[in-house]
C-alpha cells in the first residue's frame, strides 16, 4: 500500500522582505523632493529641552505600565519573580527589539520565561497574550475610529465606533469561551486559572501605556503649533500606527509621510505640517531608543 508523502508548505523566502523593504524607497525621495524642509526645521525650533524631558517622563511612564503588565500577567500564571527580574527582562527585550529585524527581542524573553519555570507552551502563551493586547486595543481603536471618521466632523459617528468595538469584544469573548483549549496556553501549572481580575488589569494598563503615547504625541503637536484639535490628533494617530506595521520600509519611513500628506491634504492642512507631525513618532522612536540603550547598558554595568 502506497503512503501518501507529506505536503510541503512553502515558506515566503527572506530576501522577499528584503525586497519590500526597498520597496519604501520612491516613497522617501518622493517625500524629500515635495517638502520645503526649511518650514519644517522652522516648526522643530519651537521644540525646547523642556518639551524633550517630558516626552521622555511620558515614556518612562508608559515603560513602567508595561513592566507591571507582564508582571501581572506572569502572576496570573502563578510565576513569581521579582519587580527587578521582570524590569531587566522586559528591558533586555525591549532594547534588541529595537536594534534587530522582526522580534528577536521577544526570543530574550523567552529565556527568561523559561528560566522562570514556564514550559515553551505556556511561554508562548504568556507573549502571546501580552504582545496580543497590544494588537487587540489597535484593531479596536481603529474600528472605532472608522466609525467616528465616518460622520466627521460631527461626533455622531463615535457611536458607530462603540457598537463595532462592543461587536468585536463580543466575539473575541465568545471564542475564549467557547474553545477552553485556547485558554490552556495561558493556564497555570495544574490546569487551574489563577485571577482574571489580573488580566483586567492587564488590559486597562494596555489602555493606559498607549493613551499616554497619544497625549504625548496630541502635546508635542501643540507645542509644534500644528493645529490639531483631539478628533484629528486621534485620526492621524491611528493612520501612523497602521502604516508602520506595512512591511514596505523601515518603521514606515516615507509611507507614513505620504499616508499623512495625502490624508491631511484633504483637510487642508500643508504637506510640511503633515510631515512634521509624523516626525513626532520618529523622535519618540529615538528617545526610546536612548532610553532602552541607557537601561541596557546599566544591565551590563550590574552585571560586571
Amino acid at each position: 500500500m502506497a503512503t501518501q508523502s507529506p505536503t510541503r508548505t512553502r515558506s515566503i523566502p527572506p530576501w522577499v522582505w528584503r525586497v519590500l523593504r526597498l520597496a519604501g524607497i520612491p516613497f522617501v525621495v518622493y517625500v524629500i523632493w515635495r517638502i520645503d524642509w526649511g518650514e519644517v526645521l522652522s516648526i522643530y525650533q519651537r521644540l525646547g529641552l523642556f518639551t524633550a524631558l517630558g516626552m521622555l517622563a511620558g515614556l518612562l511612564v508608559s515603560f513602567w505600565t508595561k513592566v507591571h503588565r507582564w508582571q501581572l500577567l506572569l502572576r496570573f500564571q502563578g510565576i513569581e519573580p521579582s519587580w527587578w527580574e521582570v524590569f531587566f527582562a522586559f528591558s533586555e527585550a525591549y532594547f534588541y527589539g529595537f536594534l534587530t529585524p522582526a522580534r528577536l527581542g521577544e526570543a530574550y524573553r523567552m529565556r527568561h520565561l523559561t528560566q522562570w519555570g514556564l514550559g515553551m507552551k505556556r511561554a508562548v502563551g504568556n507573549l502571546l497574550v501580552e504582545r496580543g493586547m497590544d494588537i487587540a486595543f489597535l484593531a479596536n481603536l481603529g474600528l472605532f475610529t472608522l466609525g467616528f471618521y465616518s460622520t466627521y466632523p460631527a461626533y455622531s459617528g463615535a457611536v458607530y465606533g462603540f457598537i463595532a468595538v462592543a461587536l468585536v469584544c463580543g466575539i473575541g469573548v465568545w471564542i475564549l469561551w467557547r474553545f477552553q483549549y485556547l485558554r490552556t496556553w495561558i493556564a497555570q501549572e495544574d490546569g487551574s486559572f489563577g485571577d482574571w481580575r489580573l488580566v483586567l488589569l492587564c488590559g486597562g494598563h494596555t489602555v493606559a501605556s498607549w493613551a499616554i503615547l497619544y497625549l504625548i504625541v496630541f502635546w508635542v503637536r501643540g507645542v509644534l503649533g500644528i493645529p490639531m484639535g483631539p478628533a484629528m490628533t486621534l485620526f492621524c494617530f491611528v493612520l501612523s500606527t497602521a502604516v508602520t506595521a506595512i512591511p514596505v520600509s523601515v518603521a514606515g519611513l516615507g509611507t507614513k509621510e505620504l499616508a499623512l500628506m495625502q490624508f491631511l491634504a484633504f483637510w487642508g492642512y500643508p504637506a510640511e505640517q503633515a510631515v512634521a507631525f509624523s516626525l513626532i513618532f520618529a523622535l519618540v522612536f529615538v528617545l526610546n531608543l536612548l532610553f532602552s540603550g541607557a537601561i541596557w547598558f546599566g544591565i551590563l554595568a550590574r552585571r560586571t
